[in-house]
């Protein structure tokens, strides 16, 4: 890892709630959408990259790391996403 600094980036966004600071664990910082390239997709997603440069980083990996190796992944509760879910479309 050889960059001065790493840029935190989310993609395919619906809206941000926390564009800046710190976050603790279980804080909603966004809600996951199909904006950018992911336009139309049948499955809404967030996109959360760690770059090494602020802009152009070429495509695939390249410049780039994989954000697993920076956060403690948790189990996927089901019922937590189907709540979410549930709650979003009664918008």
């Amino acid at each position: 890892m050889d960059a001065d600094k790493f840029y935190l980036r989310y993609a395919h966004l619906k809206s941000a709630v926390k564009i800046s600071g710190e976050v603790d664990a279980g804080d909603t910082i966004c809600f996951s959408g199909d904006s950018g390239n992911a336009s139309g997709v049948p499955n809404p997603h967030l996109h959360f990259e760690i770059a090494m440069k602020p802009t152009k980083n070429g495509s695939g990996l390249t410049n780039r790391y994989n954000p697993a190796f920076f956060v403690r992944l948790k189990p996927i509760v089901q019922k937590i996403q189907d709540d979410v879910k549930k709650e979003r479309t009664k918008k």
